[in-house]
């Protein structure tokens, strides 16, 4: 089939049109169920960190912007559950017994390497 072929069957092909079962069955679908609210609780207003009245530029913006970061920070800062003083201890004596025997294993591990490939050569 030549490309201008494919192009005036495409022009001549039925534009599709919902039937009108289709269009009641979205009608049903639409409709809230028997007993529930038909009133939906109203959107919130989205936060303006800056003013419309009065606007800002610059510096002033930019202080502002500041502030709300660390607000933010601080609030999620809040929300952590911090481990209590003896866990951390032991999760910090673990953390250097580990370092301090792997470092041990890799050195031992690279003196006998050494000592095997001089005797080689």
């Amino acid at each position: 089939m030549s490309t201008a072929q494919r192009r005036s069957a495409t022009r001549s092909r039925p534009k599709a049109r919902k039937t009108q079962q289709a269009v009641n069955t979205e009608a049903a679908v639409e409709q809230p169920r028997p007993g529930a609210s038909t009133s939906r609780p109203p959107k919130p207003e989205p936060i303006k960190d800056v003013d419309p009245a009065k606007p800002r530029r610059g510096f002033s913006l930019r202080l502002e912007r500041i502030r709300k970061l660390i607000q933010d920070t601080w609030s999620e800062i809040k929300k952590i559950s911090w481990p209590d003083g003896d866990t951390v201890r032991r999760l910090t004596a673990l953390v250097l017994v580990m370092a301090i025997v792997l470092g041990l294993l890799l050195g031992g591990i690279d003196f006998l390497l050494l000592k095997v490939f001089d005797a080689l050569t």
